[in-house]
């Protein structure tokens, strides 16, 4: 890879098997890292927050709650799959940050630029 290059962008974790990123975790790459599996373990969270609400929704003895019941489980699942794409997000950071720590400031043109 060039220098002048943006590194590529990290494997797609969430695709990959939960012994892959625990693995990978206890490895010695510095990625995924801390950020990565707090991302993840907020995502199960949400998603353990929104499994409860989808118990709950529909019973009698909720009824008078069902909409609010409702509104946040959608809440969660949204969360849920925002803190997930953290996972990766966290590593694409990391790799960046890495690779800018590697150049000079003439060479860093490409981490200015949008993503």
């Amino acid at each position: 890879m060039d220098a002048t290059e943006p590194p590529p962008p990290p494997p797609a974790w969430l695709a990959r098997s939960l012994e892959d990123f625990l693995a990978a975790s206890a490895s010695g790459s510095p990625t995924p890292g801390g950020g990565s599996v707090a991302a993840l373990v907020a995502a199960l969270a949400a998603s353990m927050a929104s499994m409860t609400a989808a118990f709950t929704a529909g019973r009698k003895k909720y009824a008078g709650v069902s909409e609010e019941i409702n509104f946040q489980a959608e809440i969660f699942r949204l969360r849920g799959g925002r803190l997930a794409a953290r996972v990766d997000g966290d590593m694409e950071a990391f790799n960046r940050l890495a690779a800018a720590c590697a150049l000079t400031i003439s060479q860093a043109s490409w981490l200015l630029e949008p993503t």
